[in-house]
């Protein structure tokens, strides 16, 4: 067996994996549930003792936990940001009209497979929710997708709404 041959893969994860709720320290559990229930339109689960669960119907997909005084801590290993992956491009163009009519600075980049908005919440979690393109118009190059980070078509995403 050669070098490659043995640093290939054994298993991959299945496309339909899917990563249980993240858990985010946070230093105001008011504003943060405001933010994601408004912004984001996550529906609140639970609250209790500093802590709250928030979903949009089905798992929980977002742990909040208080920690007063908690600040960001920039330049380090931890989390950069999490993602969410939305159904459509519709569905992308209603989170970003909700963003800009909250005003959150907002980020995006077309990757050619995906379009994707980057913003943070109140504490400076970085979010990212994104939407795939159908495989369909994905462009190849020796087999493999080719990639970018082309300046995000805003206007045609918000055109989606009607």
């Amino acid at each position: 067996m050669t070098m490659l041959e043995m640093a290939q893969p054994l298993a991959t994860l299945h496309p339909n994996t899917h990563i249980g709720a993240i858990q985010l320290t946070i230093a105001n559990l008011n504003r943060s549930i405001e933010f994601y229930e408004n912004v984001l339109g996550l529906q609140l689960y639970d609250r209790s003792d500093g802590r709250a669960t928030l979903g949009v119907g089905g798992p929980t997909l977002v742990e909040l936990v208080e920690m007063p005084g908690a600040r960001q801590v920039r330049n380090h290993s931890g989390l950069y940001h999490f993602a969410i992956l939305t159904p459509s491009r519709f569905v992308l163009a209603q989170v970003l009209r909700n963003l800009l009519q909250h005003e959150i600075r907002i980020g995006g980049s077309d990757h050619l497979v995906s379009e994707a908005l980057y913003f943070d919440d109140p504490d400076g979690n970085g979010i990212e929710v994104y939407r795939d393109r159908p495989r369909s118009e994905w462009q190849y190059e020796n087999g493999k997708p080719v990639l970018g980070g082309l300046p995000l078509d805003y206007q045609g995403i918000l055109r989606e709404l009607g």
